[in-house]
């Protein structure tokens, strides 16, 4: 493996420098391509240029040589058509394979003419005037060539690339000969004609080249077809003028000469980079091959040394089911030779003859092949002519992530087997003796579980913080009551009944009573707790709640009836005797007051006179409350009795900013004293109106219910405290500051001796609500 890491960094490196060298060749070479192609074609233009020259030179330099011949014999040859014809224009025509146009004048010279060439644009011709002189004679002849025909046979054929080509300019700007732009051809850079910027933005790399004052160069320029493109120029003089020969060759198109070279470097440097590649691979492959083969013989070694070291029969196979390994206790199993067996497919020589566990254990071992584990318990085989139960195992056998066949172990469990029958016996006694209990402690369940729900008391299980972990539905009706169940599902205890925190760290039962007020009713519930242990070793809490509210309340109104019994003796007695002393002084201050005894002695008689009958007032409720009488009683609706009394205080100031709301039912007749009935009314009346100083609403309903008819008095006033809920009715309480206490004392004397009862339901600072319960008369008396 180290020599595999070694052979590639070396290989990265040396890849790595042999790109290096050859990008850096390659640069360097197309950089010397590149210089070594601006001057070939510099030096084609050059030449061509000077061929260029060379034909249109021709006349020129043939007239000057003529003309020095001629002034040296003194101008006495005979100088005519044919002369001029076979001298320059067959010579011209030999030599630049033109088609030369000749005319001939003859006459006599006048003005010394001079040697001249024009360039006529217009009819694309260049002109020589050759001017001689013979015998006194001026002879002028002229020689005309064709510019087309010259560019036609010498430029257009210079196509050196695909879109390169050459033309010519004049050293003033005007173009002579473009092969690609035929109408520009006449026009002059310098000027403004706007046809000479159809395809031009302008004219700079032009301008530049007129400037040079070198015979030739080249010059990089951006071209109208939008290409960047080089001018390789060269300076053509003609007689007294100056052309310019340029050639234009697109970049891209002188770049490809250099590519192509190229690209046979590059073919040669990716042969050589494959054949090294190649050469690396093979190297590799065959030292993974080896390295491979010596890592599957220490896997093998190491592997049948571990297989050696346990009791376990195991064996190894390949793919095809052939044995590679097994160790010396699968070999015994077999009676074999471990060496005999390597190389014998398994099944060949499986101890398990039965086809259908043969069948499932080759399943087995064709799942390992696709690396899933499988095991196989209970697997019976016939060994000495004893069956013998084995636990087979089937793991795949990888070699690095590859699976290369099974590994099998087998283990002797036929004493396990043995064993866990016999412990499937004794499960299935215990299942049975299990649901036989079960249904037992199902029966004592339900029995508990009536026992429960039918006792009339709320029964609760509490952990040691309080909270309720199982009730009765008792105990559900009691929480339900007081709407304490809805404000979460894990319901304390003991934020209902705070005495019931006191009591959970105690070691015996605990019993208590307690009052609960809620939503002005009052009720008194006996509590009792008793701890118990867990199996956890913790200790819960059995808490029974009994609702003793109408027991409490019949024991104090056994109590009340006893002590206002014990009160009205008393009251009866004390009556006869303060009234008699009591008659005696009224008489004598009547006596005194008919004196004129002066104005002090009169005001304290008369104040004498107003105790004397609050004193005989009190006596008197002392005597009604004694001896409480019934009076004339018959059938009365008691609608009627109530909008009489509501007439008798109507005017009352203490009613005058109390708002009376009437709801009267059509009820049954009840059998009462009307006048008695009426001040049970008129007495609750105000009551309500002392309760509401500030004014508000009296609301009063009767109904019938249950053999009653109720009659309710519902203010708005200040409400009546718990702690004085309790004492309203006993005689001489009051919270008044000039009442007597007498009056809800005497209203509840004469309803009971109805045998009717005045109920009280108050909050504080929302109202008080007083109803007043009358049995219902029939004609065979009075209702139960």
């Amino acid at each position: 493996m180290r020599l595999n890491v070694l052979f590639f960094i070396i290989f990265f490196f040396v890849f790595s420098f042999f790109i290096t060298i050859n990008l850096f060749f390659e640069r360097s070479f197309q950089k010397e391509s590149l210089d070594l192609s601006h001057k070939e074609l510099g030096l084609l233009t050059q030449n061509l240029a000077e061929k260029l020259s060379f034909i249109l030179n021709i006349v020129p330099q043939k007239y000057s040589s003529i003309s020095n011949y001629l002034r040296s014999q003194g101008n006495v040859l005979k100088i005519d058509k044919e002369f001029i014809s076979s001298f320059f224009v067959k010579d011209l025509e030999n030599l630049s394979g033109l088609k030369v146009e000749f005319v001939y004048n003859y006459e006599k010279i006048k003005d010394k003419e001079s040697f001249n060439v024009e360039t006529d644009f217009s009819e694309r011709k260049i002109l020589y005037l050759l001017p001689f002189e013979s015998n006194g004679q001026a002879i002028l002849a002229q020689i005309s060539i064709s510019l087309d025909e010259i560019f036609q046979k010498n430029l257009k054929p210079i196509k050196l690339t695909p879109k390169g080509h050459a033309w010519l300019i004049s050293k003033e700007g005007t173009l002579i000969y473009h092969p690609t732009q035929p109408g520009m051809i006449g026009n002059n850079i310098y000027s403004n004609n706007p046809i000479c910027f159809k395809c031009h933005k302008s004219f700079e790399a032009e301008k530049m080249i007129l400037k040079e004052s070198i015979k030739s160069g080249y010059h990089y320029y951006y071209s109208p077809e939008k290409l960047d493109k080089v001018i390789y120029y060269a300076k053509v003089p003609v007689f007294d003028q100056e052309w310019i020969l340029c050639v234009s060759i697109p970049y891209d198109e002188l770049q490809s000469a250099i590519n192509k070279s190229m690209k046979l470097h590059s073919l040669i440097v990716i042969s050589i980079f494959l054949s090294m590649i190649i050469l690396g691979t093979l190297f590799y492959y065959i030292n993974t091959k080896r390295i491979a083969a010596e890592e599957k013989l220490k896997f093998y070694a190491l592997l049948e040394g571990i297989i050696e070291s346990t009791q376990s029969k195991i064996v190894v196979m390949d793919k095809t089911y052939k044995i590679v390994l097994a160790n010396t206790p699968y070999a015994n199993l077999l009676k074999r030779p471990k060496e005999e067996i390597l190389g014998i497919n398994f099944f060949e020589i499986c101890p398990q003859q039965i086809e259908m566990y043969r069948v499932t254990l080759k399943e087995l071992i064709n799942r390992s092949f696709n690396g899933e584990y499988s095991e196989l318990m209970g697997y019976p085989l016939k060994e000495n002519g004893e069956i013998k139960y084995y636990h087979i195992t089937v793991n795949p056998l990888k070699e690095g992530t590859e699976i290369t066949g099974a590994v099998l172990t087998c283990d002797d469990i036929t004493e396990e087997v043995a064993l866990r029958e016999q412990i499937k016996e004794y499960a299935n006694q215990l299942e049975k003796l299990v649901a036989k209990r079960t249904e037992e402690l199902q029966a004592e369940k339900e029995k508990l579980s009536i026992i429960m729900e039918t006792v009339n008391s709320g029964i609760c299980l509490i952990d040691e913080e309080g909270t309720i972990t199982w009730m009765n539905s008792k105990m559900e009706d009691i929480l339900e009551l007081y709407k304490y169940k809805q404000f979460s599902d894990k319901i304390n205890i003991c934020e209902l009944f705070s005495k019931i925190g006191d009591c959970l760290n105690a070691l015996a039962s605990t019993q208590f009573v307690q009052e609960i007020l809620v939503q002005g009713q009052r009720k008194i519930f006996q509590v009792q707790i008793t701890p118990v242990r867990t199996a956890e070793d913790k200790t819960n809490y059995i808490c029974l709640i009994q609702d003793i509210t109408d027991l409490k309340l019949m024991e104090e109104r056994i109590m009340q009836s006893e002590k206002l019994q014990a009160l009205a003796r008393i009251s009866a007695g004390l009556a006869h005797e303060i009234g008699n002393p009591l008659t005696s002084i009224s008489s004598y201050v009547q006596v005194l007051k008919e004196m004129d005894l002066g104005d002090f002695a009169n005001q304290a008689l008369e104040i004498i006179s107003k105790h004397i009958l609050r004193i005989s007032e009190i006596i008197r409720n002392i005597s009604s409350f004694a001896k409480p009488s019934k009076g004339e009683v018959f059938p009365v609706k008691i609608n009627e009795v109530l909008e009489g009394s509501l007439a008798l205080v109507r005017f009352d100031k203490r009613m005058k900013d109390i708002k009376v709301n009437l709801n009267l039912k059509e009820v049954s007749e009840v059998l009462v004293d009307p006048n008695q009935l009426s001040q049970v009314f008129i007495n609750i009346i105000l009551n309500a109106a002392d309760a509401m100083p500030e004014g508000g609403d009296l609301t009063i309903e009767t109904k019938e219910e249950d053999g009653y008819v109720l009659v309710s008095f519902t203010d708005t006033g200040i409400g009546i405290s718990p702690e004085n809920l309790p004492h309203i009715f006993d005689p001489f309480f009051t919270t008044k500051e000039k009442g007597t206490g007498f009056g809800l004392s005497v209203s509840y004397s004469i309803v009971k001796n109805f045998g009717g009862d005045i109920l009280v339901k108050s909050q504080i600072g929302q109202g008080s609500t007083f109803t007043v319960k009358l049995p219902v008369y029939s004609s065979q008396g009075v209702s139960a």
